[in-house]
């Protein structure tokens, strides 16, 4: 007698990170725990996860830690909850500028014009950080508060690379081996790169599907995908080969060099409550949370199923 499957939606962005979870999808990996899993690839990025979370277009994300975090704790998402770790390297944000632009370093940026995907996606919420920094900076040195800068809406990454090419924004701030084809094709230039204080992404649910799942399976789910990655991390060459096959746009050098620096989480049932808290400091100071919303964070944003 068959047995039915249970539909489980996962979604993540179209790029290296997630080739384990989308091989694996491809390849019904998640049948053995009675799950028929569909990815869906979000390249819009976390802003267009967090809103399939909500919508219930999607069962379980992989969104970037800061913006998973400021999406529930500012109650623009109230309903979903980060219930694990997915990769615990820093992402490391790569500032893009037009091949015809003046600029020399960041300093130049204040007062500019940045192009995001969407309000309250990585793109947005890391231009906040930046932002901030460059305000903190400027008091320090005795200078004005910068003028601050003046957000495009593109949508996604290819989408704010042509407002660069067309002049209708100066930078954006996007992941730096997502970057890097534009730079070999000459259609924009690196400026410099800032890693996130932070581990890269989490894993996120919403109160809808964990009730509707149960916290067996997702503590079943979350264990099969700890032994998806670390299945991908031990064998480099056949990593690649995926990368390259699932993402053809990176040079195999360049998914080389990814592969020797990420670290993946070695549990991703866990989470740390000195990184959740850690970020809340960073987007409050950034004033990307204000007053009651960087309070009590822990208890609203996260479930555990360890």
């Amino acid at each position: 007698m068959s047995t039915t499957l249970v539909p489980l939606v996962l979604g993540g962005v179209p790029e290296h990170f997630m080739v384990p979870l989308e091989i694996a999808a491809r390849d019904g990996r998640f049948k053995q725990l009675g799950f028929e899993v569909e990815w869906k690839q979000c390249p819009a990025g976390t802003a267009e996860m967090l809103g399939g979370l909500t919508k219930g277009t999607l069962d379980i994300a992989f969104p970037l830690t800061e913006s998973a975090v400021a999406g529930i704790a500012s109650a623009t998402h109230p309903n979903i909850r980060i219930i694990g770790s997915y990769v615990n390297t820093p992402l490391n944000w790569a500032i893009s500028v037009a091949t015809s632009a003046a600029f020399k370093s960041s300093d130049d940026l204040v007062g500019t014009r940045c192009a995001i995907s969407r309000y309250g996606s990585g793109s947005h919420v890391m231009a906040a950080v930046f932002e901030e920094e460059l305000r903190r900076q400027a008091l320090a040195a005795g200078r004005p508060a910068p003028k601050p800068f003046e957000y495009v809406v593109a949508g996604t990454g290819d989408a704010m690379k042509d407002t660069l090419v067309e002049g209708k924004a100066d930078f954006f701030m996007w992941e730096y081996f997502t970057s890097k084809p534009w730079y070999d094709q000459g259609s924009l230039c690196h400026l410099t790169t800032r890693p996130t204080p932070w581990p890269a992404f989490c894993i996120a649910s919403t109160t809808t599907s964990l009730s509707r799942l149960g916290p067996s399976s997702v503590r079943s789910v979350l264990n099969l995908i700890t032994d998806l990655i670390r299945e991908f991390k031990l064998d480099e060459t056949r990593a690649v080969r995926l990368v390259r096959e699932i993402q053809p746009r990176y040079a195999e050098a360049d998914a080389r060099a990814w592969f020797a620096g990420v670290r993946y989480e070695s549990d991703c049932a866990s989470i740390s409550k000195k990184v959740v808290e850690g970020t809340v400091d960073a987007l409050k100071a950034a004033g990307v949370l204000k007053g009651d919303q960087a309070v009590g964070v822990w208890g609203r944003v996260v479930e555990e199923f360890r």
